[in-house]
């Protein structure tokens, strides 16, 4: 990833901050400690990157746990309260394919920048919203049809499925009918 030397040093440092939990380190720890591990991290590349990404996304577990609470003050700066330049565009759109891996963004939503144009995941609530049916209701077809894993105790908000690959369960409006019920 071809960068300037100060995006390279803050995103180093939001990196960092955002693996290490800031709000779990010491004021005096938290500069040279995020800058290091963020280095430590970026300078093996785009791969090791997305995988320190999607690790703290995967700890993210709880009802309210948005990505904004995940990567703290990364998705902050990124998402508006900084104007995004040119040099953070590739490293924003490593954290942008994580976040649609990872939560369930709605078309036409802005994501860090970018308007969202097709929902990559569907979590249990955004999909019973949809379609107009109960969370435990399309719980249970979905489990059936193998969209989710049956030992998962995340909140319906957290538990996602792929939204394409199960996008014709999601457009009958009966889906009792297509598990060979009347």
């Amino acid at each position: 990833m071809e960068q300037t030397l100060s995006a390279s040093i803050t995103v180093c440092r939001l990196l960092g901050e955002a693996f290490l939990r800031k709000d779990q380190l010491e004021d005096a720890l938290i500069g040279d400690t995020a800058h290091a591990v963020g280095f430590d991290i970026a300078r093996h590349g785009e791969k090791s990157i997305r995988q320190a990404l999607d690790q703290i996304a995967a700890s993210y577990t709880g009802h309210l746990d948005e990505p904004n609470k995940a990567f703290g003050a990364m998705y902050q700066d990124f998402n508006g309260k900084n104007p995004v330049e040119d040099e953070f565009v590739p490293f924003l759109n490593i954290l942008r394919e994580c976040i649609r891996d990872h939560w369930p963004i709605a078309p036409g939503e802005t994501l860090l920048g970018e308007v969202v144009t097709e929902r990559r995941m569907h979590s249990l609530v955004t999909a019973a919203h949809e379609i107009g049916i109960g969370v435990q209701v399309i719980e249970h077809f979905l489990l059936e049809a193998g969209a989710l894993p049956k030992q998962d105790d995340r909140p319906s908000s957290r538990r996602v499925f792929d939204a394409q690959v199960h996008a014709e369960l999601l457009r009958d409006p009966h889906p009792c009918r297509t598990q060979g019920h009347a």
